[in-house]
């Protein structure tokens, strides 16, 4: 058996064309597109922000620079909400009826679709979509919100890409060459191949980064073809206010995937 090559996310980039819309309104992450957002709405220490269980240590830390961010179930009037499309599952929980009073930061880190909600804030994570090297971007009113470098910044180029992403308000070379690419067209691309991927699960809508498999013991077999796909929990309820959290194997849908690969399991 070989080690795995394909893992959840891309790993290599999508190829990038032509001249796009985006060109000084990319992020050095989605990270810090989501500080920005809770920033713009805002918000402050004292003001609370629902997030989903199970939330990974990205969105507590990127909230957490401005404001509070506490799990759901314990948030009686949040001043926001997170709406988590978990992989690029759309959520189906009504979440203005439930906290009509709070902002609605509308995390679309997975999904392969830049359309516009009616959420207060939106943010997308080009390095999950696209498989950069980083670079997110934040929509707020409508808008595409354009990104505000800190020129002395640049002399932190240096530091692991991780570390960027957090901290270095600064686009290094090659996501300041992506941030003048069609994305659009990029992000066209990338939601043809995870609808044919996703078409093997019989997933008729939306183009989802990974599909949550219940049967575990498919982890196995998707090794045996190449594939890290890792035991993650998911909200088969896809409703952050009464989630349904479940162990699946995270079976990847990106374009690094065929539907060859993905048949018979």
């Amino acid at each position: 058996m070989s080690d795995p090559r394909i893992g959840p996310w891309r790993s290599r980039p999508v190829a990038l064309s032509g001249l796009g819309r985006h060109r000084g309104r990319v992020f050095p992450s989605g990270r810090q597109a989501l500080t920005e957002a809770v920033r713009q709405l805002g918000l402050g220490r004292a003001d609370r922000v629902a997030i989903p269980e199970w939330s990974s240590h990205c969105p507590i830390s990127a909230i957490g620079m401005v404001a509070t961010p506490v799990p759901v179930r314990e948030a009686q009037q949040p001043a926001a909400v997170l709406v988590y499309e978990q992989w690029g599952w759309r959520q189906i929980g009504r979440i203005r009826e439930r906290w009509p009073k709070a902002r609605i930061i509308h995390d679309c880190v997975d999904s392969c679709s830049l359309e516009f909600s009616d959420a207060d804030a939106q943010v997308w994570s080009l390095s999950k979509t696209l498989g950069l090297a980083g670079g997110g971007l934040l929509r707020m009113g409508g808008e595409f919100v354009e990104f505000a470098p800190n020129p002395t910044d640049a002399n932190l180029l240096g530091l692991p890409v991780e570390m960027r992403k957090w901290f270095v308000r600064f686009l290094a070379p090659d996501l300041e060459e992506a941030s003048g690419r069609d994305l659009d067209r990029a992000y066209a691309e990338e939601h043809l191949h995870r609808r044919a991927n996703a078409a093997v699960f019989g997933v008729d809508s939306g183009t989802p980064g990974l599909f949550p498999l219940e049967d575990l013991s498919a982890q196995q077999r998707l090794r045996d073809r190449g594939i890290d796909a890792p035991i993650y929990h998911f909200d088969f309820a896809r409703d952050i206010g009464r989630p349904d959290y479940r162990k699946c194997v995270a079976v990847p849908l990106h374009g690094e995937v065929t539907p060859q690969l993905l048949q018979g399991l």
